[in-house]
């Protein structure tokens, strides 16, 4: 897996550098998150880490990466391709599409790792998706091996 380059071992865990500013994991309301390195880094681990695996691999373009060309999905693009006046039904159709596809992809590199359970994917349901003003917002509920679930808020734009 690509982002696992990133890591470093730290008594007996490993932590990604956090670039999902703004998580505050004591706060169960919705908050804004922004994806960037912070002015000072911060590290997560656990279910923060799940979270920004699986919105690295839903947010990065399918085949962009050299070395794992099947590290991504193809959302972007579809939404790309997608008229302003996609309704709904075919918004969650897609979305859906890139999430299984994403949780198939976590689930396989899982095989292969050492993960502890609260950094392994057990299932990604999406919520509810709401368009405004040229961007799509989608809510997905992501449920680990722990039994620990949250939920990612991100909006994406759509073609006008």
């Amino acid at each position: 897996m690509p982002i696992s380059g990133i890591t470093t071992n730290y008594v007996g865990r490993s932590i990604d550098i956090h670039i999902m500013q703004g998580v505050d994991p004591k706060k169960a309301d919705a908050h804004p998150v922004t994806l960037s390195f912070g002015k000072i880094s911060n590290y997560c681990t656990g279910i923060q880490k799940l979270v920004q695996r699986f919105a690295i691999l839903l947010l990065t373009e399918l085949g962009s990466q050299p070395n794992s060309p099947e590290f991504g999905s193809s959302l972007l693009l579809d939404l790309r391709k997608t008229s302003s006046q996609a309704n709904i039904g075919e918004l969650t159709g897609l979305i859906n599409t890139a999430c299984m596809n994403v949780v198939s992809f976590l689930r396989n590199f899982q095989r292969t790792s050492e993960l502890p359970a609260d950094e392994q994917i057990d299932t990604a349901v999406l919520q509810s998706v709401q368009t405004s003003g040229g961007r799509i917002d989608i809510r997905i509920g992501i449920l680990n091996m722990e039994g620990a679930s949250t939920v990612f808020i991100t909006p994406l734009p759509i073609n006008q």
